[in-house]
C-alpha cells in the first residue's frame, strides 16, 4: 500500500481531497487508483489517503524509455480518457504523466489534490495555484475554476508528453509558460493525421471548443481503427 499524507498547505485543500477520495471509494472503477481508506489519523490529526502501490508512473516510462508509439501509445491514451470518463462530475484538474500510475495492467488517474466537484464553488485563488505548468488549461492561468474541459485540454498536453516525450509548451519561466498557453500554437505532432487533429481540438484555447471527454474517447477509437 501507498499511503498520502495530505500537507495543510491551503485552507480546505486536505478536506476536500478526502471529500473527493470519499466519492471514488463509494463507485466502481477500472482506470482510477483506487481508493482503500481516507480520513484524519485521530493520533496525529493528519489527513490521508491510502491506495494500492502501482508499479510505475507515465512519467517514469516516458524518461526511461522516450516516446511511445503505435499500440502502447494508444493505449496509453485509451485507458487515460477512459479514467477521465470514469470521474463523472469531478474535474482532476490536475491531469499529467506523473498522475498516471499502472497497476494491475492498466494506466489509472491518481492524485486528486486540487480535484473538486463540478458543482463546488470556485476554490480560493491560493487554490487554483497548485497547478503543473506543462500542463495547465489556458483558463487555469487565468485563475478560472477549472471544468470538465479543463482535463480535456491536459489530456491533449498528455498525448504530446506520450508521443513526443514532453508536453507541446516547454516555458520555462513561468510567465513563458503562460504566454505559450494563452496564445502560442503548438509544435507539430508526429502522429497520423486523425490524431493530430483530435490533440488540436483538444488544445483549443476556447474551453467551450474543446470536445467533450467522450466524443475524444470516440475520436481516438476511430483514429486507432477500434471503430
Amino acid at each position: 500500500m501507498a499511503v498520502k499524507r495530505i500537507r495543510r498547505v491551503t485552507p480546505g485543500l486536505a478536506t476536500g481531497e478526502i471529500r473527493i477520495a470519499r466519492t471514488l471509494m463509494s463507485r466502481p472503477s477500472l482506470h482510477i487508483i483506487p481508493i482503500l481508506d481516507a480520513g484524519k489519523d485521530p493520533e496525529s490529526g493528519h489527513n490521508y489517503v491510502v491506495m494500492p502501490r502501482a508499479d510505475l508512473s507515465l512519467q517514469d516510462l516516458i524518461d526511461r524509455d522516450g516516446p511511445l508509439v503505435d499500440e502502447d501509445a494508444m493505449t496509453v491514451l485509451s485507458d487515460v480518457l477512459t479514467g477521465l470518463q470514469e470521474m463523472k462530475r469531478i474535474v482532476h484538474g490536475d491531469l499529467k504523466p506523473a498522475n498516471v500510475l499502472l497497476h494491475e495492467g492498466r494506466w489509472k488517474l491518481a492524485d486528486m489534490g486540487i480535484a473538486r466537484h463540478v458543482d463546488d464553488e470556485p476554490a480560493a485563488l491560493s487554490a487554483r495555484m497548485f497547478v503543473s505548468e506543462g500542463y495547465a488549461a489556458p483558463e487555469q492561468w487565468r485563475f478560472e475554476a477549472p471544468v470538465r474541459a479543463t482535463d480535456v485540454y491536459a489530456f491533449g498536453c498528455l498525448a504530446y508528453a506520450v508521443l513526443t516525450g514532453s508536453p507541446p509548451f516547454l516555458g520555462p519561466s513561468q510567465e513563458e509558460f503562460c504566454i505559450q498557453h494563452l496564445k502560442a500554437v503548438p509544435r507539430p505532432l508526429p502522429a497520423s493525421p486523425a490524431v493530430q487533429a483530435l490533440v488540436q481540438m483538444c488544445l483549443n484555447k476556447d474551453k467551450a471548443s474543446r470536445p467533450s471527454i467522450e466524443t475524444a474517447l470516440t475520436l481516438l477509437k476511430r483514429a486507432w481503427g477500434r471503430q
